[in-house]
């Protein structure tokens, strides 16, 4: 168990890494449509503060191998909500994890409550410019060469704000450390030939971009490690006919959806692990039933720890 460093939380790598600020990196600016509505083509009008949809995940863990005997480490009672709003043109995209960790090392366990918080705002329009951004995470990571349920895990407690140019093209990110009440602030630049994304809205963006596509890059910076990386989002051929249950508008039903797994990955030598997303075909831009809604989500944990996987059991849409 001698891994040469501290591992951060475990379930902060989950959702997109830690925290980025993403920008993409294509050959030419990205584009989104809104495919998260009924109509694309021509989104209702509707009024100051109006919440476009709330989705709800249940968020199971698979285990893996992990550190082997000195401890274990498992994930219960996970779930995941979605708020989507809008206001004045700028839509305000809020998240919420919550999930149980329990630790067992010598004997002994010991179960706390892991979480991580957001929220971001961005201008409505086929860019998607960010404007701000804001993240609080509580989690227990696990600890290389820990033996015993004092030593095997440590408590993480941040909060991430990052805010925008006018142009949207760079920023400040300011990292505050709530156990020490340290802080760390840094800036970052984008080139303007490339569309900006803030993390905490990347998955969701992913669900408006055509599904004619076959791969598209995104560059990121991440504030914890000060770094910009990218980040390749490979399609693959889609999946028919596969049964998924959750509650739709309020009413419980099972249907054959097709969805189309995407993959996302560090673009590095030593990458890790991937995560995959299944976002629901488009049906119709005019008429799109299931609003290209996000139906599964992996995320792999750090240390073939195992993986979180998100399941939808619930869809209010307007």
């Amino acid at each position: 168990m001698k891994y040469g460093k501290k591992i951060f939380p475990a379930i902060a790598l989950a959702l997109c890494a830690t925290t980025f600020t993403a920008c993409a990196a294509t050959n030419q600016k990205v584009t989104f449509n809104e495919y998260w509505l009924k109509d694309a083509d021509a989104p209702p009008a509707v009024a100051p503060a109006t919440v476009l949809e709330t989705l709800e995940y249940e968020v199971k863990f698979e285990k893996a191998s992990g550190f082997g005997d000195d401890y274990t480490v498992d994930y219960q009672n996970g779930v995941y909500t979605t708020k989507l709003s809008l206001a004045d043109d700028e839509y305000l995209y809020e998240t919420s994890l919550s999930i149980d960790v329990t630790y067992t090392a010598g004997g002994k366990s010991e179960t706390m409550s892991d979480s991580i918080v957001t929220w971001v705002k961005f201008k409505k329009g086929a860019n998607l410019q960010p404007i701000a951004s804001h993240k609080e995470l509580f989690c227990h990571s696990p600890e290389s060469g820990g033996s015993t349920i004092e030593t095997c895990f440590s408590e993480h407690n941040y909060t991430v704000e990052n805010t925008y140019n006018a142009n949207g093209l760079g920023g400040k990110s300011v990292i505050v450390n709530n156990k020490t009440n340290e802080s760390r602030e840094q800036t970052f630049t984008v080139e303007d030939k490339y569309a900006c994304l803030d993390n905490e809205q990347l998955l969701f963006a992913l669900r408006g971009l055509s599904q004619s596509i076959s791969s598209a890059s995104v560059s990121v910076y991440a504030p914890f490690s000060g770094v910009v990386q990218t980040i390749n989002i490979s399609y693959d051929t889609l999946q028919e006919g596969k049964e998924f249950t959750f509650a739709q508008n309020g009413v419980s039903n099972t249907q054959a959806i097709n969805y189309y797994p995407i993959s996302l990955k560090i673009n590095a030598q030593l990458p890790g692990a991937t995560q995959t997303v299944w976002i629901a075909q488009t049906t119709k831009t005019y008429s799109n039933t299931f609003r290209n809604v996000i139906l599964q989500l992996e995320t792999p944990l750090s240390y073939n720890l195992g993986s979180l996987i998100y399941t939808l059991k619930s869809a209010t849409f307007i």
